[in-house]
């Protein structure tokens, strides 16, 4: 596997392990709230790359299935009609 290839995989899984880290502190708040709030605050802090113009990195995730990628389809042109002018 070359450099390429890895940087790839690892930058298009990063929103999905975001995303299970984000709903494992949710549910850890059951035993610790606070230890909850805060972690969730921090990984906030880090969520910049989350956005329309880098979500669709995503696609290239393998572990997504092909229901997944489509409803995350519909959620950009629902949510930003313009940013994706092929898909109207």
């Amino acid at each position: 596997m070359d450099e390429i290839t890895l940087i790839l995989q690892v930058v298009a899984i990063a929103p999905e392990n975001d995303l299970l880290l984000i709903q494992s502190l949710q549910k850890y708040a059951s035993a610790d709230k606070e230890v909850s709030k805060k972690a969730s605050d921090a990984i906030g802090r880090h969520l910049w790359y989350l956005s329309p113009m880098l979500a669709p990195l995503s696609f290239f995730n393998a572990r997504l299935s092909v229901e997944t990628k489509r409803e995350m389809v519909e959620a950009l042109r629902v949510n930003y009609p313009n940013f994706l002018p092929f898909l109207q």
